[in-house]
């Protein structure tokens, strides 16, 4: 039976999957440069590194994961079920 490979992205927006360090990691680009924000064992705190990065950046009307701290909060609750 073969192995299931895990997809190297995610549903969150400037996340993606390292497979060489098993974690999720997060980058922008800006003005046609890619900032490296981290890398992080779930998908929601690397998405709220995007979005803090977003704001920062682009602007508060950026496209950005979360809307607020509870749909980040939910988020990270329901990958915490997932995982384990």
């Amino acid at each position: 039976k073969k192995k299931k490979k895990k997809k190297m992205y995610s549903q969150f927006v400037g996340v993606t999957f390292n497979r060489t360090h098993n974690k999720y990691q997060a980058c922008i680009t800006h003005y046609r440069k890619q900032h490296y924000l981290g890398r992080y064992k779930l998908a929601a705190d690397a998405a709220l590194a995007y979005d803090e990065s977003a704001r920062l950046l682009k602007g508060p009307n950026w496209k950005t994961n979360f809307t607020t701290r509870d749909d980040y909060e939910l988020a990270k609750e329901r990958e915490i079920e997932q995982v384990s």
